[in-house]
C-alpha cells in the first residue's frame, strides 16, 4: 500500500513518484473512490473523494493524508467495445463536468428519470435566484424529489451540510426513502425515542440534534416546548417544510417553523 505524497502540486504529480492525480481511482478505508480534488498544505493534503463502489456510489468524502492511507487502483488501459447506452452516459458526464458552475451536478446520477420541471427549484437555488423556494406542484409531480435534488446539489458544492426536514409524522419514512433511494442521502429519523438513544450515547451536555447532518422529524414533535429550544440552538443550512399549508399563521406549528427557519443563513 502506498501513501500519497503531499510534496509539490497535485496537477504536476506523477505516478512514478507514488503520487495520485485528480481523476485516479483509489482504495481508502476499504472502499473504492475516485479523487475529484487535491489540495496540498504544509504537512498534509486534503483529498476530496467520490464513491464508485456498490456501497458508496455517489457518496462524497474528504480525507487528510498522511493520516489516511491511499492505495491507487490499477485501471486497465486496453481498448474495449461498450454498448451505446454506456457511451452516451459517459459523454453526458464529460459534458456536464466541463460545463458552467451553475449546471446540475447530481441530476445525472439520480436513480430515476427526472422531468424538466423537477430541475427548476434546484437551478433557481444554485444560480442565486433566491434562497427560499415554494414548491407548489400538483400531487404526484415529485415535490419530494425536487426538494431532495436541491439538497443534493447544495451538498455537491459543499454549500449545505446540515439539513432539517419537517414533515407530518406519517410521511417521515417516505422522505427518508426518497432521499436514500434517489440521491443516496440518508436522513436520520428523530423522534422521542431516537433523541433519547442519541442522548444516552453522547457525553453530558452534547445536543443530540447537533450530531446528525441530515434529520427528518415531525413538525408536531418539533413544536413541543421541551424540544424546540434544542433545535433552535443548532445551525441549519437548509430547512424543508412539507405540507407547508399546515403551518399557516396563527398556529403553534407556524411559530415553531418560523423560529427554526429564522436561524438559517
Amino acid at each position: 500500500m502506498r501513501q500519497i505524497s503531499h510534496a509539490g502540486s497535485a496537477d504536476a504529480a506523477t505516478d512514478e513518484e507514488g503520487r495520485v492525480h485528480v481523476g485516479d481511482r483509489v482504495r481508502v478505508r476499504g472502499q473504492r473512490w475516485v479523487i475529484t480534488d487535491v489540495r496540498p498544505h504544509d504537512a498534509c493534503s486534503l483529498l476530496t473523494l467520490s464513491g464508485v463502489g456498490a456501497a458508496n456510489h455517489g457518496v462524497q468524502q474528504q480525507i487528510l493524508t498522511p493520516f489516511d492511507l491511499v492505495e491507487p487502483i490499477a485501471v486497465r488501459r486496453n481498448l474495449r467495445i461498450v454498448r451505446a447506452a454506456r457511451w452516451r452516459r459517459a459523454c453526458r458526464q464529460l459534458i456536464a463536468d466541463d460545463g458552467p458552475a451553475d449546471i446540475p451536478r447530481t441530476a445525472r446520477s439520480a436513480r430515476m428519470d427526472l422531468m424538466p420541471h423537477q430541475l427548476a427549484p434546484a437551478l433557481a437555488i444554485v444560480r442565486g435566484l433566491g434562497s427560499r423556494v415554494l414548491i407548489a406542484d400538483e400531487v404526484g409531480l415529485g415535490k419530494t424529489v425536487e426538494a431532495a435534488l436541491v439538497v443534493a446539489e447544495l451538498r455537491s458544492r459543499a454549500a449545505a451540510n446540515r439539513v432539517l426536514v419537517l414533515a407530518p409524522a406519517g410521511l417521515r419514512e417516505q422522505w427518508a426513502d426518497e432521499f436514500a433511494s434517489r440521491f443516496n442521502l440518508h436522513l436520520t429519523l428523530f423522534d422521542m425515542a431516537a433523541v433519547a438513544r442519541h442522548r444516552a450515547s453522547l457525553p453530558i451536555g452534547v445536543n443530540p440534534w447537533s450530531v446528525e447532518p441530515l434529520i427528518v422529524a415531525s413538525i408536531d414533535y418539533v413544536k413541543r416546548p421541551e424540544v424546540l429550544p434544542a433545535i433552535r440552538s443548532c445551525r441549519w443550512d437548509v430547512v424543508i417544510v412539507d405540507e407547508a399549508h399546515h403551518v399557516a399563521t396563527g398556529l403553534d406549528r407556524h411559530d415553531a417553523d418560523d423560529s427554526v427557519c429564522r436561524i438559517v443563513p
